[in-house]
This record gives structure tokens, sequence and C-alpha cells, in this order.
């Protein structure tokens, strides 16, 4: 199952928080992983080794295509590919949902507006 699709919305915070790059570096990166998406697993089971498979089927087919056909967007693909196993391995997704819940469970015992008219 390729859950790139799945957890783009994750991944794109996780570039946010912790990608150390510009706006328009974070789209590109959503843009080459979509592009690759279409075609191999990015999934848990991604791996440097993954990585290295992508990119060697990528250089051999990137003449025959329209788009990132250029050197340089091999070199782009496989950043974005490191930078989402980075993301599959920092564990941000449950981080970020327990951190959620943390922040429920204290608005939670907080009273609301209308208990605290109805002791006035």
């Amino acid at each position: 199952m390729n859950i790139f699709t799945e957890t783009e919305a994750d991944f794109f915070q996780y570039l946010i928080k912790y990608g150390e790059i510009n706006s328009y570096s974070r789209s590109n990166y959503m843009s080459w992983l979509n592009f690759l998406s279409k075609e191999y697993q990015i999934d848990n089971n991604l791996t440097n080794e993954t990585i290295t498979d992508v990119i060697a089927q990528e250089n051999s087919k990137r003449l025959f295509r329209n788009i990132y056909k250029n050197e340089n967007d091999i070199s782009n693909f496989k950043s974005a590919l490191k930078k989402y196993l980075s993301f599959l391995s920092s564990d941000f997704k449950t981080v970020t949902e327990e951190m959620i819940k943390s922040e429920v469970a204290v608005i939670e015992k907080k009273p609301s507006c209308q208990q605290q008219k109805r002791k006035q």
C-alpha cells in the first residue's frame, strides 16, 4: 500500500517544522514525491536501499519523458526520498497525535464559559 498519499499532510507539516527548507522547496518536495508515488511504493518499507533502486531506475528513464529529465532532477528525487525517510523514522504522526490528545485533555479539564457564567 502506498502511504505517501495518506501521509502528505503530515509530511508537509514535518517539512514546515523540521525540514529546514523554504516554502518553495517544500512544494517541490511534495511534487517530486507525488510524481514518484505514481510508480513506486513510497511507504513504511522505504529504506536507503529502496531509494538507491528508485534513483537508478529514474536515472535510466529520465531521457524518455517530458519532465524531470536532468541529472539535477534525479538528485532532487533523492533528496525528497531521503527527507521522507527521515519523516518516517521520526514517528512525527504519533508524536503529533499525542501532543493533540494532551492539549485536548487540558482543554476538557478547564471549565467552559457557560459553566463559569452559571457560577456567577
